[in-house]
């Protein structure tokens, strides 16, 4: 008995760290086999290996069913797509969908690379780096997500054009929180931004974008990718993940208690 009640305050807490993390593929493409772990969190260890749930959005989209990357249902989240409303307008309307979604990967970096430079290493097969959604041309495209509940959250982001030919293209994530709306306004928000190149391994700001935010309860989490370089002047969204970030005081508190009551009941066994 007193094992079984260890047991449950252990799985529920690991269940309570796990269920915060979300994982968006744009694009037809449906990651299988390693590359359910090939990404940026993953790579730099925010989310687990065992972790690989994706939800595949295209460029629709969803207000229930989504899921967390442990598989777990993410009940109350749901994800909006929009584009700008017009071309250099700093402003992305969520009435209006990116209009276009591809498996591309049929380019190469013109700086270090040569042809299928963007079908090798991280972005070969069935990457999520690689499939995306965009347009129209020249217009920066984002996503709204509702439900997620109050806490600092930190975010990978990988959008860029994998079909152009031109090097150090810059995509440019903007980030912001606020009451749910149709529109968001990221004219007056800083970058994070990251140049595409680096094929062999995922690295921040060489070819992933990570940022990090502090949403508040009923508070909606906004972003917008603006890539920047010659025939890239698109916002390109290929793939997002959100790890939530545990408070390091509570985080200890609670560990510290459940060790405790775990330690009196078997004592008293």
């Amino acid at each position: 008995m007193n094992k079984s009640i260890c047991f449950l305050i252990s799985t529920a807490f690991a269940f309570s760290t796990a269920s915060a993390q979300l994982m968006l593929d744009f694009g037809p493409t449906i990651p299988i086999g390693t590359d359910l772990y090939n990404s940026p969190a993953h790579a730099s260890g925010a989310i687990s290996v065992s972790d690989t749930t994706w939800n595949i959005l295209g460029k629709a989209d969803v207000s229930s069913g989504l899921l967390f990357a442990d598989g777990t249902a993410a009940t109350g989240v749901s994800v909006n797509l929009g584009t700008e409303t017009f071309a250099g307008s700093d402003v992305i309307s969520f009435t209006t969908n990116p209009g276009k979604s591809s498996a591309l990967g049929t380019g190469f970096n013109g700086i270090d690379g040569g042809a299928g430079w963007f079908s090798e290493g991280i972005f070969a097969d069935q990457s999520v780096g690689t499939d995306g959604i965009w347009g129209p041309d020249n217009a920066a495209n984002g996503l709204r997500i509702d439900g997620l509940v109050a806490g600092a959250y930190e975010i990978f982001f990988v959008g860029s054009n994998t079909n152009s030919n031109v090097g150090g293209a810059i995509m440019n994530l903007y980030s912001g929180v606020g009451a749910s709306s149709n529109s968001f306004d990221f004219s007056s928000l800083m970058a994070t931004s990251s140049t595409i190149t680096n094929n062999t391994f995922w690295s921040e700001g060489e070819n992933y974008a990570r940022a990090t935010i502090t949403l508040s309860e009923g508070q909606s989490l906004f972003l917008a990718n603006d890539t920047t370089g010659l025939d890239n002047d698109r916002g390109f969204i290929n793939s997002v993940q959100i790890n939530a970030i545990p408070e390091p005081s509570s985080f200890g508190l609670l560990a510290g208690i459940l060790g405790a009551i775990c330690l009196v009941r078997r004592r008293r066994a």
